[in-house]
């Protein structure tokens, strides 16, 4: 959720797998938790987004002083949805290099927010599930596509944590762009298992999401001491190796982005995967 306005360049080339997982280095990252503690962990990323959309729906989506409430106009606000064209010919750039058709059918958008990106992605596909944590974000999303008559969108709310595989159907992509970093680890492997579960045979991915970061640890004990804030969590490089490996996906591409900025302690990837077709 928390975004600047030129996020990625498409890479050259391609990371040997082997190379990139002899060179990294796991965060300290415990992902035993209860089922209570993950809904308690849920619950606070809820609590925290949803004051964001209450405070500064723009701002908490791409972080400049100028998509803050209290100086964005209407100038401001079109540039903000222009924007997110950029993020969807990303995902354009990404299928053309490795020669796969960007399909058509049903799209789930993961942290849609207030609708910057969902606008392209529903140019696109026939239908898109766009989904938010945040309420107010959502509100304004909602309201933004219908003003564009844009009708081919269902805005889902992540109200309830353990009954989100409900509310979800089976989708031929699945988009997600700085918005898995702002969870807890439990809450980014939870999210990202079922997520994956959920896309068809031959469907695609684009994902962000930070592997590591400087002198990162989680622990859920002592996690619910820390003060509320804009968090940024990271998930090993291996947990998401071994999801995508366990829910039947080939690795098409894997990139380091600047999502985080120019940190170099810290890493960033891009997930670029296709689920296998069933033999």
């Amino acid at each position: 959720m928390c975004k600047k306005l030129l996020l990625f360049t498409l890479p050259l080339f391609t990371i040997s797998l082997n190379l990139l997982l002899g060179s990294v280095i796991d965060p300290d990252v415990n992902l035993n938790v209860t089922s209570e503690q993950l809904e308690k962990l849920f619950l606070r990323i809820q609590e925290e987004w949803t004051q964001f959309g209450s405070d500064d729906p723009y701002w908490s989506v791409l972080t400049h002083d100028k998509f803050k409430m209290n100086t964005i106009d209407q100038k401001m606000k079109n540039e903000f949805y222009e924007s997110g064209k950029g993020d969807f010919d990303v995902l354009q750039a990404y299928c053309t290099k490795h020669h796969i058709p960007l399909p058509k059918g049903r799209c789930l958008e993961l942290g849609c927010g207030v609708g910057r990106v969902t606008h392209y992605l529903a140019k696109h596909f026939d239908h898109v599930d766009a989904v938010d944590i945040s309420a107010p974000h959502l509100r304004l999303c909602d309201e933004n596509l219908k003003a564009q008559r844009i009708s081919n969108f269902t805005p889902i709310w992540l109200n309830n944590f353990l009954n989100f595989k409900t509310q979800l159907g089976e989708y031929d992509c699945f988009y997600s762009v700085i918005v898995l970093q702002h969870n807890p680890p439990p809450v980014q492997q939870y999210m990202l298992s079922l997520i994956l579960s959920k896309i068809a045979p031959g469907g695609i991915c684009l994902f962000q999401i930070p592997t590591s970061l400087d002198g990162y640890k989680f622990n859920c004990e002592t996690y619910f001491a820390t003060e509320k804030n804009m968090e940024i969590h990271c998930l090993p490089l291996h947990v998401i190796i071994d999801l995508l490996t366990e829910n039947n996906f080939s690795i098409i591409d894997i990139q380091r982005d600047n999502a985080l900025g120019t940190d170099s302690a810290s890493c960033s990837r891009t997930f670029f995967v296709r689920k296998k077709n069933e033999s």
